[in-house]
């Protein structure tokens, strides 16, 4: 009979095993992929997930759904699965109808994303050729390309001057805020030439020039990542910046956190920076947990 083991990618921490160290729970956080195997698979079974709400199912059509793949040995099978949203799932194999499990099933339960402190925040990975420009007082992320933003001699237009063709992440450090005293939510800016050069800053009123000079020039899946406090309040700056540059934009509802990240990692994919997603010539902001189901197309990852 098929029988689940962990796969060994994923974190035993997760696992929940009976008095006989059988598996029949794991526990993964939203919106991350993850694996578990399966041995003495008969052919023709495959996998299911009975709650799609949670974990999509295999009728799905898009990446998300659920997948087995063989081994190179016919009775061993990997299952990988999207965990969508909080809640349980079921998973299990069956053969001609997916509502007839054949065999035990698993039990996985999809946890909130929500850190409890800035400490315990989850950062996703980039993969590919990730760009970053910070602010000079701002030097939160180092990517592949490492930038600092020095106005002397330009102007905020130039603030994108350095990215390189075919750029799969386009990332932006900087404070976010008020010029002055707070206004509404549309006068919420990005100070990318630091906060004393604050007339050099990315808002509404130039946001679609600077923007658009992304636009054929980045990769056609590349993802905007604004680093900026509170700045995925300013709704019309964040939808325009991906009108003009074609892009998915990532922007913080929340304010974040003061430090200096590891290469290659982001923190603006966990509810505790409150991650808002806006994609191009949409009316509104999208549900992040969309992005993250094609993480493989953006190159990212989010960990279990």
């Amino acid at each position: 009979m098929a029988k689940f083991v962990r796969n060994p990618a994923f974190p035993s921490s997760k696992t929940r095993v009976t008095s006989n160290l059988n598996l029949w729970k794991l526990e993964v956080r939203e919106w991350a992929f993850a694996e578990v195997d399966v041995t003495d698979v008969a052919e023709g079974l495959q996998p299911e997930s009975n709650n799609p709400n949670v974990s999509p199912g295999c009728r799905d059509k898009a990446d998300r759904a659920i997948r087995g793949t063989r081994a190179a040995d016919r009775s061993k099978m990997t299952i990988r699965f999207y965990a969508k949203a909080k809640g349980f799932t079921m998973l299990h194999l069956f053969r001609t109808d997916p509502f007839k499990a054949e065999g035990d099933s698993l039990q996985v339960e999809v946890m909130e994303r929500r850190a409890s402190s800035a400490n315990d925040i989850s950062l996703a990975k980039l993969l590919g050729k990730s760009f970053v420009v910070n602010a000079p007082d701002a030097k939160a992320y180092s990517m592949t390309h490492t930038t600092t933003f020095d106005v002397t001699g330009k102007t905020v237009h130039n603030v994108f001057d350095a990215v390189p063709s075919g750029a799969d992440h386009v990332v932006v450090s900087s404070h976010g805020g008020f010029l002055g005293s707070a206004g509404a939510d549309t006068e919420l800016c990005m100070f990318a030439a630091g906060t004393k050069n604050s007339g050099e800053r990315l808002g509404v009123h130039n946001v679609t020039e600077i923007f658009a000079k992304l636009k054929g020039k980045v990769a056609e899946t590349c993802v905007i990542w604004l680093g900026g406090c509170n700045i995925g309040d300013n709704n019309e700056f964040c939808q325009k910046a991906a009108n003009a540059s074609g892009c998915h934009v990532v922007a913080a509802h929340n304010a974040l956190m003061n430090k200096v990240f590891a290469k290659d990692q982001i923190d603006l994919l966990d509810r505790y920076a409150g991650p808002k997603l806006f994609v191009p010539n949409e009316t509104k902001p999208a549900f992040v947990g969309e992005l993250c189901a094609k993480q493989v197309k953006h190159k990212f990852t989010v960990p279990i």
